[in-house]
Order: structure tokens, then sequence, then C-alpha cells
């Protein structure tokens, strides 16, 4: 079996206010839709080196409240740790097709 690894996906009502809170606001798509396409390019880059992707759906209303309580900025680190911790919870799912 291939390692996993996570890749974190975003609703698009929430999109805004991801960009309106992350301190590296400049690093991310400006729209969703650019997001999404980013998110599929990722995950086949992922498939193709021989991992096997799966995505973690964030609540960015508790990503933010994570940032909180450890007084972490909404920053890409973050929000890999973030993602790395709902995976170690069991709260990812396969994804057949992106």
């Amino acid at each position: 079996m291939a390692a996993i690894i996570c890749i974190d996906y975003y609703q698009k009502e929430q999109y805004q206010l991801l960009l309106q809170t992350a301190t590296d606001r400049d690093k991310l798509d400006a729209t969703y839709d650019g997001w999404l396409k980013s998110f599929r390019k990722a995950f086949s880059s992922i498939k193709k080196s021989g991992f096997e992707p799966v995505k973690v759906n964030v609540d960015v209303k508790e990503l933010l409240a994570y940032c909180i309580v450890q007084g972490l900025e909404n920053n890409a680190i973050t929000r890999s740790q973030f993602c790395a911790d709902l995976a170690k919870e069991g709260k990812w799912e396969t994804i057949e097709n992106n």
C-alpha cells in the first residue's frame, strides 16, 4: 500500500473566510475555482509520485478556533498541521476521481 498524504479541502462557501483570515493569503488562489484547480493538480501530482492522496474536509471556523487555542497564525504550516491532526483522528476520505 502506498504512503498516504492528506490534502486539506475547503468548501466554496468558506473560502472567502479562509482568505480573509490567512496571514499568507498572497500564496493562496484568489478564487475558489482557482483553488479547486490547484487542489486537483496537487492530487494528480501526489498520485503520479506513487503516494495515495486523501481528502481532509476542513471547516474554516474550526481551523480558526484551533489557531486561537494554539496561539498560531492561520498560515500554510498551521493549516497543514491542522489537516494532519484531523487525518490522525480518521477524518479523511479517499478520492477515486478528482
